[in-house]
């Protein structure tokens, strides 16, 4: 017998604005949904604007998701909003505090 596999997929909202685009998830953000986000965040890094995340309606983190954040945030994503805690663990775990793209992490476009 095989398990059944539910399939939940991450909700992205982009706002493009002037100066900056921010990115809203909602739902699983895990191996799933990263090629997803990862094409619209090489959008935004092209375009030269800051870009902000809002994690804090995530659902799930896995280390993939957190593979993202590490290189978006060499490249001056900023995390915004408050990190679920399953995406804190997720991260603590890989051995990545502070968390990427948060000010603790010197990510931060100056």
């Amino acid at each position: 017998m095989f398990a059944q596999v539910s399939e939940v997929v991450v909700n992205i909202t982009v706002d493009r604005q002037e100066t900056l685009w921010r990115f809203d998830l909602e739902g699983d953000f895990n191996v799933t949904s990263v090629a997803e986000l990862r094409a619209q965040l090489i959008g935004g890094i092209e375009s030269g604007k800051q870009l902000h995340l809002d994690l804090s309606r995530t659902t799930d983190s896995d280390i993939a998701s957190l593979q993202l954040l590490v290189a978006a945030a060499r490249h001056g994503l900023r995390i915004v909003g408050e990190v679920p805690e399953t995406a804190a663990l997720a991260a603590r775990d890989a051995g990545l505090e502070p968390f990427p793209g948060t000010s603790e992490s010197g990510a931060e476009r100056g």
